[in-house]
């Protein structure tokens, strides 16, 4: 390209190459609120080219309608509204979320931000209703004025993490359940220190009805420990191999300063969970 062509290229303060700035140039955006590219403020040319070099996903809401501008990142998200969402309004390109939308719009005009943390909507990006959880951010976009011309987001889905946080939390309440409704003494030991995860009522009474839950098995039952059962669990951890003990004598002190107590019981250690 010339030197003569490149400064004539109404494109030029893009800097960017790659598919959604080949999609800029293409686009009829004398068809949009904006109009041609040739008449755009430098405001709104300088906020376009800044959104394309990012590696998250950013996407611009100019004007009161809000017309779309995006970077790569976004297209990934938008799904297979990708790239008819370039030059739309934000009301009819996500037209399930159009009043959350008439609300990012009002305040970003009115100069303000907002953000949200795990935000749950109902998107049809991909021709079916699905549930999503997103981090937002949003920020006014200044004119030459300084006055807010439009809203820039910044959108980070965290679908995969929330559903991954809420099945470890189902799966931990029904390992509680199989704990609580156990008819021997169970307790479950983290590898951290060794300290005790969940314990059931039946372990609790084991032990004279100790508070150990989050403490380290050294310091909550110091006595049972000293009988080489910290070594055991260390080599639990360490090997993977369950260890199993029939009729073992395990002595307890079941008050602070009372005497220690023998009990008889059939143990088994693994490395997913702990039973004495």
């Amino acid at each position: 390209m010339s030197t003569h062509s490149y400064q004539d290229d109404p494109f030029r303060f893009l800097g960017h190459t790659g598919e959604v700035a080949s999609i800029i140039r293409n686009h009829d955006w004398s068809a949009t609120p904006l109009g041609r590219v040739e008449n755009w403020p430098q405001c709104l040319k300088t906020a376009t080219a800044l959104l394309l070099q990012s590696p998250i996903p950013l996407v611009m809401l100019w004007g009161e309608q809000g017309v779309m501008i995006y970077n790569d990142a976004y297209s990934a998200f938008a799904g297979h509204r990708h790239p008819e969402l370039f030059g739309s309004n934000v009301r009819e390109g996500w037209a399930e979320i159009a009043d959350f939308n008439d609300n990012v719009m009002k305040v970003g005009l009115a100069g303000q931000t907002l953000s949200y943390r795990d935000q749950e909507l109902t998107l049809h990006r991909n021709g079916y209703p699905e549930q999503v959880w997103m981090d937002l951010a949003y920020s006014p976009v200044p004119d030459e004025n300084g006055d807010p011309a439009g809203v820039i987001a910044i959108v980070v889905e965290t679908t995969e993490r929330v559903l991954a946080e809420r099945r470890n939390k189902e799966e931990s309440q029904r390992l509680q359940n199989l704990f609580e409704q156990a008819p021997t003494f169970m307790a479950m030991i983290s590898a951290d220190k060794h300290r005790f995860d969940m314990i059931n009522p039946e372990y609790r009474k084991l032990i004279g009805d100790r508070d150990v839950v989050g403490r380290p098995f050294v310091e909550a039952l110091p006595e049972v420990a000293e009988q080489g059962y910290n070594e055991l669990l260390a080599n639990v951890f360490q090997t993977g191999q369950t260890i199993r003990r029939t009729s073992e004598r395990v002595m307890f002190r079941w008050t602070q300063d009372g005497p220690l107590r023998s009990g008889m019981s059939t143990s088994s250690i693994s490395r997913s969970a702990t039973k004495a």
